[in-house]
């Protein structure tokens, strides 16, 4: 059976990187399997944004999350639409554009992070 797999590229507010996760889709949902760094310099073409499926992005076991910070999760900014590392922080700063604002679980229809 072939498989379906895609990269985004979320940033990580700590290192103030973007990295690349590459993400699989099983049946109609996607998951998050692996994680790794870009070279600052590459401007790789990597996907906008993608439909998720009815139970948003899940997380594979093996995954190893965020390569600077170790973090599995990933928040989408509510502004943007970008993605970021998640540290369980309640109130979260976008690092890409700056907006504040109380972290909430309401699911992701799409997830947007490309642009390297």
């Amino acid at each position: 059976m072939k498989k379906i797999a895609l990269v985004i590229t979320p940033t990580c507010p700590q290192a103030q990187r973007k990295y690349g996760v590459r993400l699989e889709r099983r049946g109609q949902d996607w998951f998050k399997t692996w994680a790794f760094t870009l070279n600052p310099n590459s401007h790789e073409d990597f996907q906008n944004s993608i439909p998720l499926g009815e139970n948003g992005l899940g997380t594979d076991a093996g995954y190893n999350g965020c390569p600077f910070c170790q973090s599995p999760a990933l928040i989408q900014c509510g502004d943007c639409g970008g993605t970021y590392c998640y540290r369980g922080e309640s109130v979260s700063v976008c690092p890409l554009c700056g907006n504040e604002g109380m972290v909430t679980n309401e699911g992701w229809d799409e997830v947007s992070a490309g642009g390297f």
